[in-house]
């Protein structure tokens, strides 16, 4: 597959901008991801990555298909991105993930993100699973904000479609619309908070 990791640690910027991942086949051996973005730092280090696409790509036989990941306790931030006319399919876990989790001291962000007329199937978990996973003590940390979900076609996931969760952090903006979601294991569309169940 195709992997970028941002690490580092102390008074460091880092940043990645207008990436393209276009075209590609890749077919996996199911222990890591198709295309991954992750942002991995400590301290007061700083890295960023924003303007970027990933598109038309066939993804197959991959952990996730495409992961987009900030962890660590320095700050990490995705912005301004597009997931877009891939085709993914028979992954061990999720076709489409975006986590952003601790422990962190300062905080990470995704924001401003579109998934659009992909085409995700008979992956292990869910087609698209977005989440958050923070800490009681220092809550809204860790957010995922300002997205589009919309023209996918999403079927035969051994869980849900569409999976949104968040605990105790920030999961806000999330716009879900004309995607067509059908023989899923589980449910088509679920959100839950941990920590107010309802």
């Amino acid at each position: 597959g195709i992997s970028i990791r941002f690490s580092g640690t102390g008074n460091i910027n880092g940043r990645l901008s207008n990436l393209d991942i276009d075209s590609n086949n890749i077919l996996g051996n199911s222990l890591f991801p198709g295309v991954q973005l992750d942002i991995s730092v400590t301290s007061m280090a700083l890295f960023r990555c924003y303007d970027f696409i990933i598109r038309k790509n066939v993804i197959s036989n991959c952990l996730n298909g495409v992961l987009l990941s900030l962890s660590g306790t320095g700050f990490g931030f995705f912005y301004n991105y597009s997931i877009e006319d891939n085709r993914i399919q028979n992954c061990t876990s999720n076709g489409i993930e975006n986590y952003v989790g601790g422990p962190t001291t300062f905080g990470h962000h995704q924001f401003n993100g579109t998934i659009i007329r992909n085409e995700i199937s008979n992956c292990g978990k869910d087609g698209i699973n977005i989440s958050t996973y923070g800490s009681n003590f220092q809550p809204l940390l860790y957010q995922i904000t300002n997205h589009n979900i919309k023209q996918n076609i999403i079927h035969n996931n051994n869980r849900h479609g569409i999976f949104i969760s968040n605990f105790n952090e920030l999961v806000t903006g999330i716009n879900i619309r004309r995607n067509s979601i059908y023989n899923n294991d589980s449910l088509g569309i679920k959100t839950f908070d941990y920590l107010n169940a309802y």
